[in-house]
């Protein structure tokens, strides 16, 4: 996000897409990815007002990985970016996949929500993440139909494609479905 003429805009969208900026009743979901092929890694950035902020925005950084050897993926959700009513910006956590986008080499899709919406994103996360501590969910490099099918019967293989397509259909914001495999790249818009 970006402060311009006492207002914060989306990093993702044309300032002419939301003249009047982010509020609690405009806020903004984008889903992207990186990389080539099938699109690498797809991560979700919530563009949204702090409750009882005064104005604060803050870019939560929301997505699915595994680390190399070990079937349970984590839910991450990290702010990547605070602002102040007074258009002060730090930047928090910009490492790796959460660095600032560079739009010109990924994928994304953008999704105009209110506040009610951002807060059911993150809502859709926590309870998939407890899904995963219950032992419901495990990491499946493939995603889609094929991780249900290779997965014994009650545990399910997801990938960071296949949370994005439940947070967002559970949240209804959009409804993706489910694809023989589940792609990054697709769940970004590109495909």
């Amino acid at each position: 996000m970006y402060w311009h003429q006492n207002r914060w805009y989306s990093s993702f969208l044309s300032m002419h897409d939301h003249p009047e900026g982010l509020s609690d009743a405009f806020q903004v979901l984008t889903v992207r990815s990186g990389s080539q092929g099938t699109g690498g890694h797809v991560s979700m950035y919530l563009e949204m007002t702090v409750p009882n902020g005064a104005g604060a925005m803050i870019t939560q950084a929301i997505d699915l990985t595994s680390v190399p050897g070990n079937p349970r993926p984590s839910v991450n959700i990290v702010a990547a970016q605070r602002g102040t009513a007074l258009g002060q910006l730090t930047k928090d956590n910009l490492d790796g996949d959460r660095g600032p986008p560079e739009l010109l080499q990924t994928h994304h899709t953008c999704y105009k929500i209110n506040a009610a919406q951002s807060d059911s994103v993150l809502v859709a996360a926590r309870r998939f993440g407890a899904k995963i501590d219950a032992g419901r969910y495990v990491y499946h490099p493939q995603g889609g139909v094929k991780a249900r099918l290779a997965t014994r019967p009650g545990i399910r293989g997801v990938n960071c494609a296949d949370f994005v397509i439940k947070v967002l259909g559970e949240t209804g914001i959009a409804t993706l479905g489910y694809k023989f495999h589940s792609t990054p790249y697709r769940v970004a818009g590109a495909a």
